[in-house]
């Protein structure tokens, strides 16, 4: 006879996941020569980023490049950790966060986004979390 898993079982095994998810993301041993980028357009709300680039004027110019829009800006860079980009229902406001350095963490980036974007406009949610050399990347 085959046993059929409980709710509780599968409830534990999905936030089992999810922690350990989480956790990995934020202990990340970061390359220390690595630079990430992200641009925005507030014109067109699209956006475009860049990691593992060891200098931050070349992150930058990859993350515009990878954003199609005339107007087309860097919003975050960071070296050595996590930057965010939060957006809300008014695409010409958004949000940054970024976490650097020993003890970075993607939910320190995350928040700030957050925060940032919230006070500028509704609906505010992150879009976009990665580390500087390309390990972790988040996108919704």
């Amino acid at each position: 006879m085959k046993k059929i898993p409980t709710l509780v079982t599968v409830l534990w095994l999905a936030l089992s996941v999810v922690f350990a998810t989480s956790a990995f993301a934020q202990s990340l041993d970061v390359d220390s020569s690595s630079y990430a980028a992200i641009a925005y357009s507030p014109e067109t709300g699209s956006y475009g980023y860049s990691y593992s680039f060891h200098s931050r004027a070349s992150a930058e110019r990859a993350a515009l490049d990878h954003c199609d829009a005339s107007d087309a800006q860097i919003v975050c860079w960071v070296n050595r950790g996590f930057c965010a980009l939060a957006l809300g229902d008014d695409k010409s406001c958004w949000g940054t966060g970024w976490s650097y350095d020993d003890g970075a963490a993607s939910a320190d980036a995350k928040d700030r986004a957050l925060a940032q974007c919230s006070g500028r406009t509704t609906g505010a949610r992150v879009v976009l979390c990665l580390v500087s050399d390309g390990q972790y990347i988040f996108e919704r």
